[in-house]
């Protein structure tokens, strides 16, 4: 809901993630918060939001002493940018932080950024790149610690009906 011509309240978000590689069997954040268009023309668009919420996260695995899962309340900050290089290339970066508690991992970043181009009027290519990071991972059971930041690199083909 828009509250001026800039500024809108994001009455509700949700997010389920997974990432058996840091150690994450599931993860659930809910939240609310406010945003600003920074920018916003035929050719750009620019925001910047900042929100609380809550935090479900549940273990593949943890230590003989550890809980499996944790909540924790949450502060939200995040940033998207896309704009129209060319006719045909388009440029999207997204960066999410969420500050969580000392059990939940300190912090949460999520950093997605996208070229996307069309290949037909109504076939589109994407690459994509994706950066998560966990502030402080939870040990497995062996007392190994998952590595902090996790990539990944997705090529998608997009069909619009």
């Amino acid at each position: 809901a828009f509250l001026t011509s800039r500024t809108y309240w994001r009455t509700f978000n949700a997010e389920y993630f997974r990432d058996r590689f840091q150690n994450i069997d599931r993860q659930v954040s809910l939240g609310t918060g406010i945003g600003h268009d920074v920018v916003r023309d035929s050719s750009t668009e620019w925001d910047v939001s900042a929100g609380l919420g809550a935090v479900y996260k549940r273990y593949v695995s943890v230590q003989a002493d550890s809980e499996r899962s944790n909540r924790s309340a949450s502060l939200q900050l995040g940033s998207r940018f896309d704009t129209h290089l060319t006719s045909w290339l388009e440029y999207m970066l997204e960066l999410r932080v969420q500050f969580v508690n000392e059990r939940n991992g300190r912090y949460l970043q999520h950093l997605l950024t996208t070229l996307s181009t069309s290949l037909a009027s109504d076939l589109d290519l994407d690459l994509s790149l994706i950066w998560d990071r966990v502030g402080r991972p939870r040990p497995l059971q062996d007392g190994t610690v998952p590595e902090k930041d996790d990539y990944r690199f997705v090529v998608a083909v997009k069909y619009a009906f």
